[in-house]
């Protein structure tokens, strides 16, 4: 078992590695059983997470290691919130809520749990927690997260936290040098370490799906899943594209609201963006040995290459080295769908035309539900249907941009001319 985060993702990206070497030997059946270790330590990381989590809260500690509070704004984390969370993984409160997103007449004992739950909620409003928001159940939660990754590759290579609070992760910035080597006179020199920092503070996510009343007659597992998979493919379209193109915090003279910052929107930010490079026409074997080369090799083990499905059939399965031969290898397993240089091809959504992302998101990103969402209903008597709208405060970041490159296309005007270049077709 591991002892943190650290030992966690080193496991993880091992555990990928041989899986990834299954599948190149043909071994398919191999490497599904890898796959399934893969799951099984995941799984086993979120009991640590939550054991690490409640721990604190009983110790009444303002952090999680390794994450460090931001001065000033402690992590609101109690025992009071454990409890709630306890009663939130009740199937009692699933059922109440469930009954009561129906709109159906609830028992004393459901309203009791209703309200048990739901009584810390504060609401700008001063709606009562017998109102129209409700804490959204864990499994239902987990079932929203579950069907976002499952239409968005991105997603479920993130690990969320469900820390309550801004929080401040505190990185290394520096560049520092290979250890030296020493004549026996001779004195080490000290490593370099320059202190960044990460806060995640509050982004409101808010989706809405409005479901016909007809359809709220549906019993209650049926529409548990219905609802699941609506607000489930809102959140993680959402969340998707912010991973990417998130545009973070704004500043002073900026007028969008603040989220999570995106991959490419950090890389862009960089001087001299020093890990993306961009083509014009066709993408060319040498755009692809670019891209590779501007990703830390330590990296490339756990990352996948993100694209649209236009732009994988389109350029990234017909490229040829130079005797010919596609460096596209199509792969039927659910792991993705081809790979090149050896790195697993996936198709994402949440990444625009023509770009084409490398990234290793379980090192180098990380999310955190600030506040856990909750479900609004609002009922339209005369069209008898109710909208249902999911609200959380969330908010990601990159821990090093080193997990990332991106290869965009050049416009058509000539601009992006602060990228790196290899002139027409890319040759």
């Amino acid at each position: 078992m591991f002892k943190n985060r650290e030992e966690y993702l080193a496991m993880r990206a091992e555990l990928m590695a041989e899986a990834q070497k299954l599948i190149d030997s043909g071994d398919v059946a191999g490497a599904n059983q890898k796959i399934d270790e893969v799951k099984k330590l995941d799984a086993d990381f979120e009991e640590w997470r939550t054991a690490q989590a409640n721990l604190a809260a009983m110790n009444n500690r303002t952090s999680v290691t390794p994450y460090l509070p931001q001065e000033g704004n402690s992590l609101q984390m109690n025992a009071g919130n454990a409890d709630r969370e306890s009663d939130a993984d009740s199937d009692q409160y699933r059922q109440a809520w469930i009954h009561s997103m129906k709109g159906m007449a609830l028992s004393a004992d459901e309203r009791k749990m209703i309200d048990s739950v739901n009584s810390s909620i504060k609401m700008e409003n001063a709606e009562t927690a017998s109102g129209h928001t409700l804490l959204i159940p864990t499994t239902v939660r987990k079932g929203i997260w579950e069907r976002a990754a499952e239409e968005h590759p991105a997603i479920s290579a993130v690990l969320p936290m469900h820390i309550q609070g801004d929080i401040v992760i505190i990185k290394d910035t520096s560049s520092d040098s290979d250890a030296d080597w020493l004549d026996e006179s001779e004195s080490s020199k000290d490593a370099e370490f320059a202190e960044g920092k990460i806060v995640l503070s509050g982004c409101e996510l808010a989706k809405s799906v409005s479901i016909s009343w007809k359809l709220k007659k549906m019993n209650d597992q049926e529409y548990e899943a219905y609802l699941i998979r609506k607000l489930g493919t809102k959140v993680g379209n959402a969340i998707a594209k912010a991973l990417f193109y998130g545009k973070g915090k704004p500043g002073e003279s900026d007028t969008f609201k603040p989220q999570m910052r995106g991959v490419i929107t950090a890389l862009d930010a960089q001087e001299n963006t020093p890990r993306e490079i961009s083509y014009s026409g066709n993408i060319t074997y040498k755009n692809m040995t670019e891209l590779f080369a501007l990703m830390k090799s330590a990296y490339l083990t756990g990352s996948a290459i993100y694209a649209r499905g236009t732009t994988i059939w389109t350029k990234l399965a017909n490229i040829v080295d130079e005797n010919k031969r596609p460096i596209f290898i199509p792969d039927v397993t659910a792991v993705g769908v081809g790979h090149i240089f050896g790195i697993t091809v996936k198709a994402e959504d949440g990444v625009g035309e023509n770009d084409v992302v490398i990234a290793n998101f379980g090192t180098g990103y990380v999310v955190n539900f600030n506040e856990e969402m909750t479900v609004y209903t609002e009922d339209h008597v005369k069209v008898r249907v109710t909208d249902y709208m999911a609200y959380g405060i969330v908010d990601g970041d990159l821990i090093t941009e080193d997990c990332f490159a991106v290869l965009k296309q050049q416009a058509a005007s000539g601009g992006d001319a602060g990228k790196t270049q290899t002139g027409e077709d890319g040759k």
